[in-house]
């Protein structure tokens, strides 16, 4: 579970990790901005407290 902070309106919303897969978009469910991932793999990585399982196995 990942605390998944919109960058557009700040609204916080738990979400659970997908373990096979990047999340490259999501769509914030308080203003519904598509918040696209700018600087790694996937919105987790850029904008929450946790970051993918897939992003840690290029490392």
């Amino acid at each position: 579970m990942a605390e998944l902070k919109c960058p557009e309106c700040k609204y916080t919303i738990d979400l659970d990790i997908p373990d096979n897969m990047c999340l490259p978009f999501f769509k914030c469910s308080n203003c519904s901005k598509i918040i696209k991932a700018k600087k790694s793999c996937c919105v987790f990585c850029d904008y929450s407290n946790e970051k993918c399982p897939v992003s840690h196995l290029n490392d």
